[in-house]
């Protein structure tokens, strides 16, 4: 074995026992007996690489510097001994090697600096030592984070204060596009938020979809944060790409506290997204009674329609959200308004079999003929489904039975043709009309009502 692999070996070794006195002893005895201290092994570390990486060991650090030709030398996976020394936290060799020299902003394989790495580890003493030496605190690693990227993401508030005290750019986006003031309020860290708003933090930045700061605070519920931001002066009417504004957002997340502050504060609460909701349709698509209260009692337009012309109520009327209907019906909610197909919210209840809410409706006086686009009233729609209750609630109060639609079918008409014997039986019983069929259809009622009849006997 050669003299140098031995030397190699021996400053490994050496660092991970507590005879340091022997072992520089031997370094300087091998070093006379032109022991190389730049050799290098197959991973591409030298001695000092070595000596740093194992234990801190500054008397030996201090031998190996003053023999070695390139302190910023390199391993395999571009750690220079400073990383070493960083990434073990060891200071005091991180000291001496940057006294004497070291690059503190060099770069590993991956992109990371020194200081990259101080920060990762949460080493405030370590961090202090890079910048006071020159630390770049703006360098990206492959990422595109930055030192403060990594300390606010991993929630280190000593770290990123003092990143931010120094002079770190706060805007600085990664390849995600994120910028501190991101991972601040996705971690609720509220004065850090507050100390990058102060600091030139762009709080009108936005992400891919359009979303910014305060959309984001809005939709994790960052209540705290959602104030610093709007007394800082986020835009609380800004909206994403769908033109959903932080009201429509805070308003799907049942965010109460926060609904009422941006409304407090100026929010436009008719303002409507791309497909033409407003924050109450939304409240009452995802069931969420409150806000629909609080957006009513700040003056929230109940019979609003979006783009497919439907209200508040025809949004709650078809997933069967029967509290939220009936909430809209009794304030006021204009039962009769049709969306862009000529449907009443009675279409929509008897089409989803929904009879609580066609007693409701028909209680507060719908009109029960009303017909779509094409001519059809609730009653063809309960027939068509075969929903039974319905059908009978709808006969009892009233229903037109012999109306037409644009193919010039009764709801009879439909029954017949879907074989519903049973329904055509009770609109006939109720008088329906039957001298538009023919006599071939009229025997074979005859014929069926009989056979039923000697069934049941």
């Amino acid at each position: 074995m050669s003299i140098n692999c031995i030397s190699n070996q021996i400053y490994a070794r050496n660092i991970t026992q507590n005879s340091h006195h022997l072992f520089i002893e031997i370094a300087r005895l091998l070093i006379s007996n032109k022991a190389n201290p730049n050799a290098k092994t197959r991973n591409k570390e030298i001695p000092l690489h070595s000596a740093c990486k194992y234990q801190n060991a500054p008397e030996i650090v201090e031998l190996l510097i003053k023999h070695t030709e390139n302190i910023n030398s390199k391993n395999s996976t571009g750690e220079t001994s400073l990383h070493y020394a960083v990434t073990r936290k060891y200071t005091e060799t991180a000291e001496l090697l940057v006294s004497h020299g070291a690059d503190v902003n060099e770069f590993d394989n991956e992109g990371k600096t020194a200081l990259h790495h101080a920060a990762h580890l949460n080493s405030a003493e370590l961090v202090k030592l890079l910048i006071s030496n020159g630390g770049d605190l703006n360098l990206k690693n492959k990422e595109e984070d930055t030192p403060l990227h990594i300390a606010v993401e991993k929630k280190y508030k000593e770290i990123a204060e003092i990143l931010i005290s120094h002079g770190a750019d706060v805007n600085a986006n990664n390849k995600d596009g994120r910028s501190a003031l991101y991972f601040a309020i996705n971690n609720n860290m509220i004065n850090i938020a507050e100390q990058i708003i102060l600091h030139s933090g762009d709080i009108k930045a936005t992400d891919r979809d359009g979303k910014d700061y305060l959309h984001l605070a809005t939709e994790l519920g960052r209540n705290e944060i959602v104030e610093i931001l709007v007394k800082h002066g986020a835009d609380v009417n800004s909206t994403n790409k769908k033109l959903e504004t932080a009201l429509h957002i805070a308003s799907e997340k049942d965010q109460k506290d926060i609904v009422t502050f941006l409304l407090t504060h100026g929010s436009n609460v008719n303002a409507k997204s791309i497909d033409g909701e407003t924050a109450l349709m939304v409240a009452s698509k995802f069931e969420n009674n409150e806000i629909c209260d609080i957006l009513l009692s700040h003056g929230a337009d109940i019979n609003a329609k979006d783009k497919n012309g439907r209200t508040a109520l025809h949004i709650a009327t078809k997933p069967r959200h029967n509290k939220i209907a009936k909430f809209l019906i009794l304030h006021g909610a204009d039962i009769n308004s049709t969306n862009q197909n000529g449907e009443t919210v009675l279409h929509l209840a008897a089409d989803s079999n929904n009879t609580k809410i066609v007693e409701l409706l028909i209680s507060h006086g719908i009109n029960i003929n009303a017909t779509d686009k094409t001519g059809k009233t609730a009653l063809h729609l309960a027939t068509m489904n075969k929903f039974y209750d319905v059908f009978d609630y709808l006969i009892t109060k009233g229903a037109d039975l012999n109306i037409k639609d644009r193919k010039g079918m009764t709801p009879l008409s439909y029954a017949l043709d879907y074989e519903f014997l049973k329904i055509a039986f009770e609109l006939i019983l109720h008088d329906a009309d039957i001298s538009y069929l023919s006599e071939a259809e009229k025997s074979n009622l005859l014929f069926v009502a009989i056979k039923k009849y000697v069934w049941m006997l």
